[in-house]
């Protein structure tokens, strides 16, 4: 057993067990009996040990930190060390994978949109989209980055579908193809179509569609953003939000229409997905010229969004921020 594991085992026996031991509230004393503390201290260890803990898999458990390399990132030498004035999040769109190297050559990142609008304004920017993040793992990264080295002036987010749910990988819920297989906190993607045709029969490890209702990534998605938005009035943080699936933002420009809490959504003027919309557009015909022409109206996998969609993001968010004029 390394010292990690030993370390926290020591601390599940003696915090959890001084807890029942020497209770300050009478009452946590009538709620849980020795039976079901030795069980629950149990069900840890075994976790623990099923999933081989590492430091990094302490670290993505207990804190803010989802221990992914620098080198997932786009671009992959940014300084994740520093402050920056302006920070932009996302999902695999904002990672950029497709309109950038490696899986691009010669494709300059330069054309993800959160650079776009860096490069606009003079300003140096930090891009911590990620594939497969849904609205609670935006959240989680952003908080890491903020606890390490401080809040950025203005935060832009351009969100996925608020299907995507994080779950902890386990004997009772598991994807069969995980997204991250190193990963224990893994990405599950739930659609309001899986509710309709699940499955009444299920056995273990269950598919999170099978036991998990889109009604319940919607919620937790949707908390992430308020909780995020309330972290920014709080912190004097610019903040503005979008995102590039149709659905979500027809849904997000309802409940703004409803609650004031959602007053930062920004709501886009072309459908940013749609790729028939986005080919038929007689617009920036001078940028076209300049750039890959495979990855001007859909990126290189034929699935994630293309330059020219990363184009209007950009002047999207920069109609915002020129009306709130939040750099003075």
């Amino acid at each position: 057993m390394n010292e990690v594991n030993k370390r926290f085992f020591n601390f599940i026996n003696t915090f959890f067990q001084g807890i029942y031991a020497n209770p300050k509230d009478g009452r946590v004393k009538n709620t849980y009996n020795n039976e079901e503390m030795n069980l629950f201290v149990e069900d840890l260890k075994s976790f623990v040990g099923a999933h081989s803990f590492d430091e990094s898999k302490v670290l993505s458990f207990f804190t803010f930190d989802q221990q992914l390399k620098n080198i997932l990132y786009r671009p992959t030498d940014q300084n994740f060390e520093k402050n920056y004035e302006f920070v932009f999040s996302g999902c695999s769109q904002t990672n950029g994978y497709y309109i950038t190297e490696p899986s691009v050559k010669s494709a300059d990142y330069k054309d993800i949109w959160g650079f776009q609008i860096a490069d606009a304004y003079g300003k140096e920017a930090l891009n911590l989209g990620m594939g497969g993040w849904g609205a609670e793992a935006i959240l989680k990264g952003l908080m890491h980055h903020f606890e390490k080295n401080g809040n950025p002036k203005i935060l832009l987010v351009l969100y996925p579908d608020l299907g995507r749910i994080e779950g902890v990988d386990n004997y009772k819920v598991s994807m069969k193809t995980p997204l991250n297989h190193h990963e224990m906190i893994q990405h599950w993607f739930l659609r309001v179509s899986d509710d309709e045709k699940v499955n009444k029969v299920s056995t273990l490890p269950h598919a999170p569609s099978d036991v998990i209702p889109f009604t319940q990534a919607l919620y937790r998605n949707l908390q992430s953003i308020l909780i995020l938005d309330q972290y920014c009035r709080k912190n004097n943080i610019y903040f503005k939000y979008t995102s590039w699936d149709n659905e979500t933002n027809a849904f997000l420009k309802m409940l703004k229409g409803t609650f004031h809490q959602y007053s930062n959504y920004s709501d886009p003027v072309n459908p940013v997905f749609d790729k028939a919309t986005f080919k038929n557009l007689d617009c920036h015909k001078e940028i076209e010229k300049d750039k890959l022409e495979n990855i001007w109206n859909i990126g290189s996998d034929n699935q994630h969004i293309g330059i020219h969609q990363h184009i209007h993001i950009a002047e999207q968010f920069k109609k915002e921020i020129d009306n709130d004029n939040p750099w003075n």
